[in-house]
């Protein structure tokens, strides 16, 4: 009975892992949105590195409320990103994180459509 509460306490703390980084991505695509339509930003570009959401090019203060720390899954690991565009011509941002389980590469967030 305990070695199956501490399984479940395991699979629960993981869920809720999954659930901050999944939150966590969606919060930098908020960043970049902020950062694309911020009028220092006269070209309208989007953020090359995620780093440019804490030190943009253009200046200015970061866009994130913690800087590098929020540029970070709760694994210690870096977001990944990746633009796509649709049949209609539109840029989509992606933004998510990758971890292995069991062997399976396992991705939370946005990712792109062939990653999914």
């Amino acid at each position: 009975m305990i070695a199956f509460f501490c399984v479940y306490a395991v699979l629960a703390a993981d869920s809720g892992l999954e659930m901050v980084a999944r939150h966590k991505a969606k919060c930098l695509l908020a960043a970049s949105e902020a950062y694309v339509i911020c009028p220092a930003n006269r070209d309208g570009k989007n953020p090359s590195t995620l780093g440019d959401l804490v030190k943009p090019p253009f200046g200015g203060t970061s866009f994130l409320l913690n800087k590098e720390k929020d540029l970070h899954d709760p694994w210690g690991m870096l977001f990944l990103q990746a633009f796509e565009v649709d049949d209609k011509g539109f840029v989509w941002h992606r933004i998510w994180t990758e971890r292995e389980v069991n062997g399976t590469v396992k991705r939370i967030g946005y990712p792109p459509k062939g990653k999914r």
